[in-house]
């Protein structure tokens, strides 16, 4: 995985596994069925792993990639995979500590396209002959 901080990486799977998921290692080896060696250089960053590797890390985990890549704590982002009564599978992502700024844009795009529908909603109405 070239130009990605693999040190941050590990940082970011230690994290994940520790604090957030509260697995050991060996639990987590078990689940992407890898060595604890491989897990420990992974954690360290002493290692390069396939796309693959990270996804069943995420799965694992159930983190988003941009989580584990991510250098920005704030940004980070955890995946809760679901199944509804009907059996479908299906993912939230939910953010974690999101900057300030990223909800005003938000707030702002969700601001404007209500704006949007409502003029869309008087234009279809107007031209329907309803009032």
């Amino acid at each position: 995985m070239q130009n990605l901080d693999l040190k941050k990486i590990g940082q970011n799977v230690k994290y994940y596994r520790e604090k957030i998921k509260s697995i050991s290692q060996v639990d987590l080896t078990s689940d992407i069925n890898i060595s604890l060696r491989a897990l420990s250089n992974i954690e360290n960053g002493k290692t390069d792993f396939s796309i693959s590797r990270l996804s069943s890390i995420c799965i694992a985990l159930n983190v988003s990639v941009i989580a584990l890549i991510s250098d920005e704590q704030n940004a980070k982002s955890i995946l809760n995979n679901f199944y509804n009564h009907d059996g479908n599978k299906g993912i939230n992502i939910q953010y974690q500590n999101q900057l300030e700024e990223y909800r005003k844009v938000y707030d702002l795009l969700i601001t404007s396209k209500n704006e949007q529908i409502e003029l869309l909603t008087e234009l279809v109405n107007k031209f329907c002959g309803k009032h």
